[in-house]
């Protein structure tokens, strides 16, 4: 009788925290971005129109070397603008099992982080707000409206989670090994920036 009331008691919690768990949301679309390794542009549309979103590109690499670079479409106070997505890399590719990480807006730079090739990068557009995400740096720039629903690469390969905007984003983990945006350490880097400080930041 005790071996089936814990058994039974068991059951419950088990059935009690499949229930509470959290429902997997699925992306909306999912993009294999494929590119050639002399810098040609390969032209990607994963929105019918702009609007908010949370991009998530994992497995990035770069193919080419100096020069590669993914290009993203955005919606700010001031127009069209392009962030611009470059992961350190080596003509046919490499061995390395880490590699530099950088955002930019304006040739500017949003953050800099080591990855992996399962490291996340979280580009979303909330309210208003860009946020940048990667191996545990993070940062928000204002008066960022949109998505354009297209991307650009040259040399750069991977692949691109489209879901919809999040209310919070998480800076991720730090890469082992890596310095990145945060100097090697753990606390986030979580700055708030308007488009037209972008130019200021890094100065």
């Amino acid at each position: 009788m005790k071996k089936k009331l814990v058994f039974l008691m068991f059951a419950l919690l088990l059935i009690g925290s499949v229930a509470s768990a959290a429902p997997v949301v699925e992306p909306l679309q999912t993009v294999d971005i494929q590119a050639d390794n002399n810098v040609n542009i390969f032209d990607y549309n994963f929105m019918d129109e702009p609007g908010e979103a949370r991009l998530e590109l994992t497995q990035l690499a770069n193919i080419w070397g100096g020069g590669a670079v993914l290009r993203v479409d955005i919606e700010t106070d001031n127009g069209k603008e392009e962030l611009q997505v470059v992961v350190s890399g080596a003509y046919n590719g490499d061995s390395l099992t880490t590699h530099m990480l950088s955002v930019s807006l304006r040739n500017k730079g949003l953050i800099n982080v080591s990855i992996a090739k399962s490291t996340p990068l979280v580009l979303n557009v909330k309210d208003g707000k860009l946020t940048v995400a990667a191996g545990g740096s993070k940062r928000t720039v204002d008066k960022v409206y949109s998505f354009g629903g297209s991307l650009h690469t040259q040399s750069i390969t991977g692949t691109l989670r489209v879901y919809p905007g999040s209310d919070s984003v998480n800076a991720g983990s730090l890469v082992s090994g890596g310095s990145g945006g945060n100097g090697g350490n753990s606390s986030v880097n979580d700055t708030v920036d308007t488009v037209s400080r972008v130019v200021n930041i890094f100065r």
